[in-house]
């Protein structure tokens, strides 16, 4: 009997040893190693394995290593940046406090001065939701009731509340279900969307505040 427990126990310090040293570990990344402000509104990581970060002074680049950073300087329009997200062409969309949206693509940043789309693109208040559908449909809201759709390299549909009082757009949050069909919805309504239409939903239950809400991209297999 004796001669079983040191075995057993021989076993469990033998399978226990790579689990304790799977241990994690944290760094503490600052503006002392090249990140540009300690104000930080976003942090995204992109299908290449780069992690953005959208800070109040621009925007800052890791690759694990090293530190680079883009600033209106180099093309973005606006150095206050609220959060990043990439579309299925791998374009790096920067979503800004003046309202003004531009994106990385390939090494360059493109904003309204030198592309026609982006040009297209441009709001009264800062942009606060983007989403891209399974038909690649990109929608973008505002804070103040604007909503930009853009389909390839076209916007084309732009609600304004000052146009409009029927939709109340403001900090609308997009997602898809299974039968891909796409919705918006924020604190006060729902729509459906179909093309240009808006169509308004009942729901038994809604949420206080629709922006603890997070919904996943579907999946396509």
């Amino acid at each position: 009997m004796k001669k079983w427990t040191v075995l057993i126990l021989y076993f469990l310090l033998c399978f226990s040893t790579p689990v304790i040293s799977q241990t994690l570990q944290f760094k503490n990344i600052t503006v002392n190693d090249g990140l540009l402000s300690s104000t930080v509104y976003c942090v995204f990581q992109d299908t290449k394995g780069f992690i953005w970060i959208a800070t109040i002074n621009g925007v800052s680049r890791y690759d694990g290593k090293t530190f680079e950073n883009f600033t209106a300087d180099n093309g973005l329009s606006d150095n206050e940046v609220l959060k990043i997200v990439e579309d299925s062409k791998g374009r790096i969309w920067f979503l800004t406090y003046n309202g003004k949206l531009s994106y990385y693509l390939d090494g360059v940043i493109y904003n309204s001065n030198n592309n026609k789309l982006l040009k297209s693109i441009e709001a009264s208040s800062n942009f606060v939701h983007f989403y891209e559908d399974s038909k690649n449909i990109i929608r973008i809201s505002t804070i103040d009731n604007q909503m930009f759709t853009i389909t390839e390299n076209r916007v084309n549909i732009k609600i304004e509340q000052k146009n409009t009082s029927k939709y109340l757009l403001n900090e609308v949050l997009f997602f898809e279900n299974d039968d891909d069909e796409v919705f918006a919805i924020n604190s006060s309504t729902c729509y459906q969307i179909k093309d240009k239409l808006f169509i308004i939903q009942k729901l038994k239950y809604y949420p206080i505040d629709v922006r603890a809400i997070h919904f996943e991209k579907k999946t396509r297999t």
